[in-house]
């Protein structure tokens, strides 16, 4: 009887035990209400499905596969003709997509004109934005209502992600979107396109928890005439997750856009940057990581990236706010242009932003 009593009180040890374990396995969605902490809050509230597509846009969203997983809600622009209020880059939206898939993480296409009444942090915890076409164009189909959504969205503890097109946007001047995100400014938009050697530096540790994303690393990252950077102000802290080697240049991309860049031209230039702005978290590539992910094995970046931006610390340095001197405030604030987003002119012809379809 006694033998029995025992085994008992073992076997309830090992349920009780291994019940705790799987509530502190469970993986958090966080909010950003609290840079330091993190306090945790539902990502995925009732009503709100995995794969819900907006407003009878084409291209379907991942499903959801792991039930166990709290739902990262993802607003994107969506792929569309070139003035059709998306963008025109097929490969960055399927690429994506592609990358995200089977995880996590909920993807939700909507327009840019549906920016100002979609994007709130009710719905989403990260936004999307996609490289591809005329930024003049997407600056009017934004406009400054959506502009300014998007400054409150990631201002409130919301990310953004932006690639190519939407690095540009997020970028300081000269030739910019005004949005001003990330402490990092424009130096040149005529960069060239191909496969462009990257070196992972240390803030890659911050970010990215996949053994090849880590610091010292080396790669090839897909280039589509994506930002030049130089560090806006030197005062103030910014993660500089990856940066060009100089080993590799880039071609034209079509005979009619001579943007061809010999490797020196990159040399130390940052590719990937990680950024506060307000309470929100902010990641530009200057390079495609979605397109020709696969090949490069970049494709793993994305959903890393985007558990970031969405505050799932993958390891207790992660957390940027606790960085010294890190700006506790945004460090542009609405309407620091007179023109808005519209603010985006070029001494002899359009900005395009090339990429792939």
């Amino acid at each position: 009887m006694r033998r029995v009593d025992t085994m008992r009180c073992i076997c309830l040890g090992l349920t009780i035990v291994a019940q705790a374990w799987a509530v502190e396995a469970q993986p958090e969605i966080r909010s950003h209400a609290d840079t330091a902490g993190f306090s945790q809050v539902s990502a995925n509230p009732a009503g709100r499905q995995a794969g819900v597509l907006k407003n009878g846009h084409a291209l379907a969203q991942n499903q959801q596969t792991n039930t166990d997983m709290r739902a990262i809600r993802v607003a994107y622009i969506v792929h569309t003709a070139e003035g059709e209020g998306g963008v025109p880059c097929r490969a960055c939206i399927s690429g994506y997509l592609s990358a995200v898939q089977g995880t996590e993480i909920v993807s939700t296409g909507i327009k840019f004109g549906d920016v100002k009444d979609e994007l709130t942090s009710e719905r989403y915890d990260v936004f999307y934005f996609p490289g591809g076409g005329k930024s003049t164009m997407h600056a009017e189909a934004l406009g400054k209502e959506g502009e300014d959504r998007i400054r409150e969205f990631v201002r409130s503890g919301g990310g953004f992600l932006g690639i190519c097109g939407g690095a540009y946007a997020a970028s300081f001047g000269p030739y910019q979107y005004c949005l001003g995100l990330a402490n990092v400014k424009l130096v040149d938009t005529c960069t060239g396109d191909g496969d462009i050697e990257i070196r992972m530096e240390e803030d890659a540790s911050k970010v990215f928890m996949l053994p090849e994303y880590l610091p010292a690393m080396v790669r090839n990252i897909r280039h589509a005439n994506g930002p030049l950077w130089e560090i806006n102000d030197p005062s103030k802290p910014i993660y500089v997750v990856a940066t060009f080697t100089g080993r590799t240049g880039t071609k034209d991309f079509r005979p009619e856009h001579v943007c061809a860049k010999p490797g020196s031209f990159f040399a130390g230039h940052p590719c990937i940057v990680c950024d506060l702005y307000g309470k929100g978290r902010v990641a530009l590539f200057s390079s495609h990581p979605e397109i020709a992910g696969d090949a490069n094995g970049t494709a793993g970046m994305v959903p890393e990236i985007i558990r970031w931006l969405a505050g799932m610390e993958t390891r207790p340095e992660s957390t940027v706010a606790a960085r010294e001197g890190w700006p506790a405030t945004p460090l542009v604030s609405p309407g620091v242009c007179a023109e808005g987003i519209a603010l985006l002119r070029l001494p002899t012809k359009r900005l395009r932003i090339w990429a792939p379809d």
